[in-house]
């Protein structure tokens, strides 16, 4: 594959479901917001119509499969993305995560680091991973970068990721930027709880990143919220299914699983 472009996607993708757990019912915020997409964009499926749209997907000849997993902060779509990595062999699906590509600001002064918009699409070098996408597509590596949210500096070493039969990308803002949400052939939009993202988003800042509760209180009313309303929240009509409550959803993890290991399967590739 010569550019950063995904082959063009199969109709049947295009689809938009929720697969609703046992838990709980979606709140009246999320079911208003459903009323106001359109209604070409907004279809609800029983769980075995997803499953026969999912089939239509992951036999569609394409690989390498490639998925992105995108959401709010703290709404689980890391946790989802790993839990479906791990549910599949050993070998079979590569995880990438979006904020390994972090612009570098080692040219700037601790003080302007601070200044920094990190909750925008510009924060990341998104070219740099829908090339890594092509490179993997052809079956050949890459070396992602890796990167230090304490001082907001890449490191100077990187990850050598290995292709393989099924890509796991998990982000934020995938399907923000135009020219990534393309490179995708399957794209899953986690949608938590407000107050459930937040409070994760807190514990995760204080113990994982060595910040302070004034300057996660500080980012977060700056920058992640609005950026939440004005990227995030719009981009999620860009997704093919929607998964309420992240990895805790054990009915969606099932759907996605059953279905990559048929296409695994049916590879050859287990």
């Amino acid at each position: 594959m010569t550019s950063g472009h995904s082959p063009s996607r199969l109709p049947l993708v295009k689809f938009m479901a929720h697969i609703k757990p046992k838990v709980r019912t979606r709140t009246a915020r999320s079911e208003l917001d459903a009323r106001q997409l359109p209604t070409s964009r907004w279809r609800q499926f029983e769980l075995g119509s997803v499953v026969d749209a999912l089939h239509s997907c992951v036999t569609s000849g394409v690989s390498p499969f490639v998925i992105g997993v995108a959401g709010g902060t703290g709404s689980g779509k890391t946790t989802l993305a790993r839990a479906l990595v791990e549910s599949l062999p050993p070998g079979s699906a590569t995880l990438l995560a979006h904020d390994c590509y972090y612009r570098d600001r080692s040219h700037l002064t601790p003080l302007e680091r601070e200044q920094v918009n990190f909750d925008e699409p510009l924060a990341l070098d998104s070219d740099l991973l829908v090339q890594h996408i092509a490179v993997l597509r052809t079956n050949q590596p890459v070396d992602c970068p890796e990167y230090d949210f304490v001082s907001h500096t890449r490191r100077l070493h990187c990850r050598r990721v290995e292709p393989s039969p099924i890509i796991v990308i998990e982000g934020i803002l995938l399907f923000a930027v135009p020219n990534l949400r393309e490179a995708f052939d399957l794209r899953v939009f986690v949608d938590t709880d407000d107050d459930v993202r937040l409070l994760r988003r807190i514990r995760r800042d204080l113990t994982e990143r060595g910040r302070d509760l004034e300057s996660v209180e500080n980012q977060y009313l700056s920058s992640v919220r609005p950026m939440h309303r004005l990227h995030v929240e719009p981009a999620r009509t860009h997704a093919d299914l929607i998964v309420p409550h992240g990895g805790h959803n054990q009915a969606a993890l099932a759907v996605l699983t059953a279905y990559l290991q048929q296409l695994l399967t049916s590879a050859g590739s287990v």
